[in-house]
């Protein structure tokens, strides 16, 4: 089909959806060849008027109408398109959406082909959902909004009755006996990957400036920033730790603005540098207890998604689960709620390495009602204790469970949680109570629908679709053709073979790229439909040769990896590279005087500059990424 746009890009993705929608019909019947051909000449004629908007907000907004309809067992709702005459289906992909719906709107009897058809039109509609787009700024205008306008709502008093109060203090005891046997002042300091508010390079972040007052009455500067006494007088100058900035604010957290998807960007927070290392060793020992606790084990993880997803999957069948879905998790769990639930000795300590305020990208300074902004290291955990403790609490209270029952019916993963199909309403009326909010178009409690964890699941067949996140450039930088090979990979094994050997003639056309029939080390195509990889890359002109060490044919293929900064080797680099490890058998003695630490000499030799190693002393430069050629196995 011959389609002018306004741009090259456009064109690309109109023959990428062109081709998929040609992979998809083949699944049903020829009379929909002439409906799937007018419903690509709509498309056409769409982009061409909305222009890039249609892909990526258009179509998935009929896609979210879909999952809402099955997710809550209420009759289609499609917005944006013409209806079929006489049907609540529209005319646009109705060939398809007729093999889920009736013609009013309710959802089929799930069949296994119901489930195809489902997966396949997820597939069409949400494609172009997740592409990164540059930031427009009424979209960041209006996060900022709602970010400040969610923390503001924080500020209402609860108005529980005696029920809800009875169940908020039985979460209390429930966050008190997984608690009760870690000590939050015994932490391993260590940092996460990210940005610090402060400004300093990874490579930088093991060399402390500030003091805050708060934090340095909880957790010693000299206990807890460096590694041992040595360590301690060689950096001490004539003035003693006088020389170090004492902080006359309190932490100030940054915002900043990342991609989400279509509809805007997502709040990130950054913390303060000292901020963040108290905060990286307090979540470690946070998610060890909840983890290895035997109420919460298995059931509040932070590590494995598997759990839920498996839950999802099967409660798709057989409809005994729900999976329920927070809005604004982060933002809405309040100082108020964790002082009320955690014992005061984690609220002390929590609270010292805690941002009081956080500074927004237009200059505004918000002064925090929530715990802790998306970034912050205690983010993730404590509101999934927080979910977990009032869940369970509810199903005590208003369903007289015992501990054991009630712990055994719920699974939370930060803010996706499964929950019996029986409890789910109690849980939620308690959650709600004290500030928190569900995505009701997300929460899955109709007959056969289930979302959690990434998996989307229909009567047992996993509906979750590929979408594309970086856009199309002709060039193909490094970061871009990685992704773009990636693409055709999982494409083809998803059975769309059409749409992968289009993308991967569009891709060879700029970049030789080699060809293999095992798992793809480096940019590489993976030929599933093809015996004989190395044909291919002779067709392609990809060089080979025999490698006489291992005995074996080796293709060359190309590496896409971070740009390393190597840090100066020394007493601040030993502590960091200690604390990267991991030393968690030795949490129960002070950070900076761990005499049962049995380092090897290489270890210390490596860290202070007397020999070069790999590990100590590397990192990778943000936001870089090079290429670099190389030799591999050929299949």
């Amino acid at each position: 089909m011959k389609s002018l746009f306004a741009s090259a890009e456009l064109n690309q993705y109109f023959r990428t959806l062109s081709a998929l929608y040609r992979d998809v019909a083949r699944a049903y019947p020829a009379r929909n060849q002439i409906e799937c051909a007018r419903d690509l000449q709509t498309v056409s004629e769409r982009i061409n008027k909305e222009g890039l908007s249609f892909l990526t907000k258009t179509l998935p907004s009929l896609a979210k109408a879909i999952d809402t309809a099955l997710a809550s067992d209420t009759p289609l709702r499609v917005p944006a398109f013409a209806k079929k005459r006489g049907s609540n289906l529209p005319i646009f992909m109705g060939w398809l959406l007729g093999c889920i719906f009736d013609t009013d709107g309710s959802a089929l009897p799930a069949k296994e082909s119901a489930g195809l058809a489902l997966k396949h039109a997820r597939q069409l509609l949400y494609l172009f959902y997740k592409l990164e787009l540059p930031i427009d700024q009424r979209s960041v205008v209006k996060t900022i909004d709602s970010f400040k306008a969610t923390d503001l709502a924080l500020e209402k008093a609860w108005d529980l009755d005696l029920q809800q109060r009875r169940a908020v203090k039985q979460a209390r005891a429930l966050i008190m006996r997984v608690l009760c046997n870690a000590d939050p002042r015994k932490i391993i300091p260590k940092h996460g990957p990210g940005a610090v508010s402060t400004g300093e390079k990874p490579w930088e972040k093991s060399t402390f400036k500030r003091i805050y007052p708060e934090l340095d009455r909880t957790y010693p500067y000299t206990d807890h920033m460096f590694f041992n006494y040595s360590h301690l007088c060689d950096e001490l100058g004539p003035r003693g730790l006088a020389g170090l900035e004492i902080a006359s604010e309190p932490p100030t957290a940054k915002v900043v603005l990342v991609p989400k998807d279509s509809r805007g960007p997502r709040l990130i927070s950054m913390e303060p540098l000292e901020i963040q290392w108290i905060q990286q060793g307090l979540k470690t020992l946070l998610v060890d207890t909840i983890e290895e606790h035997p109420l919460t084990s298995r059931h509040v993880n932070f590590a494995d998604q598997e759990v839920n997803r498996q839950l999802a999957l099967s409660s798709s069948r057989d409809g005994l689960k729900v999976t329920l879905d927070m809005k604004d998790a982060s933002d809405r769990v309040s100082q108020q709620l964790v002082h009320t639930l955690f014992p005061l000795n984690w609220v002390e300590c929590m609270e010292s390495c805690r941002s009081t305020r956080t500074l927004c990208p237009n200059g505004d300074t918000v002064q925090l009602n929530k715990f802790a902004p998306m970034g912050s290291a205690l983010c993730f955990p404590v509101e999934a204790l927080c979910f977990w403790a009032l869940s369970c609490a509810a199903l005590m209270v208003y369903k007289s469970y015992d501990i054991r029952q009630a712990a055994e019916r719920i699974w939370v993963y930060g803010d996706d949680i499964v929950l019996h199909t029986e409890d789910y309403r109690v849980c939620m009326q308690l959650l709600e109570s004290v500030g928190l909010m569900f995505n009701q178009s997300k929460c899955c409690t109709g007959a056969h629908f289930r979302e959690s964890c990434g998996l989307d699941a229909y009567n047992g067949v996993v509906v979750t679709p590929l979408r594309f996140k970086r856009r199309w450039v002709p060039s193909l930088p490094v970061q871009t053709w990685a992704s773009w090979v990636d693409y055709v990979n999982r494409f083809r094994e998803l059975g769309y073979y059409e749409t992968a050997d289009l993308l991967e003639k569009d891709i060879q056309k700029t970049r030789r790229t080699p060809y293999t029939n095992d798992v793809p080390v480096g940019i590489m195509f993976r030929s599933l439909h093809h015996t004989d990889a190395r044909k291919l890359n002779l067709l392609a002109g990809i060089r080979y040769r025999f490698n006489r060490r291992y005995q074996c044919m080796e293709v060359q293929t190309t590496y896409a990896r971070s740009v390393s900064r190597t840090a100066p080797k020394g007493w601040r680099e030993l502590l960091a590279y200690t604390t990267r490890k991991g030393l968690r058998e030795h949490r129960d003695q002070p950070p900076s005087f761990r005499k049962g630490i049995r380092l090897s000499s290489d270890l210390i030799d490596r860290s202070l500059g007397i020999s070069v190693g790999v590990g100590a002393g590397q990192y990778s430069a943000p936001h870089r990424v090079s290429s670099k050629c190389g030799w591999t196995r050929a299949a």
